[in-house]
């Protein structure tokens, strides 16, 4: 009788592990949906900037004009947004109750 009992407690806690990780990835999905949301403009800027580059009917000069003029501020743009992507996944992650989330460290109380 007791290894039925043991093996209905094992099982009962591996559903409830279940539906805790379940909670854990749906809590990530949302913070990674938070960060890039946040990132957007800087994204829509970078876009912008690499279609004004590529306009199909812009001689080769121009072309080059438009390279040589906004090139740096399209790879400028996707790196800082790389950046803040970075350290918001990890803002926002740490946003966890009793975490404080510029130092990662437990809020003193």
């Amino acid at each position: 009788m007791v290894h039925a009992q043991d093996h209905l407690m094992t099982t009962m806690n591996l559903k409830e592990v279940a539906v805790e990780m379940i909670t854990l990835y749906q809590r990530v999905d949302e913070k990674l949906r938070d960060v890039f949301m946040l990132a957007f403009p800087l994204t829509v800027f970078g876009s912008i900037v690499v279609d004004i580059c590529n306009l199909p009917f812009l001689s080769n000069d121009l072309k080059s004009l438009l390279y040589d003029i906004m090139g740096s501020g399209q790879s400028a743009t996707m790196s800082i947004m790389t950046v803040f992507v970075t350290f918001g996944i990890g803002y926002y992650l740490c946003k966890f109750p009793y975490l404080n989330t510029i130092l990662h460290n437990y809020r003193q109380w």
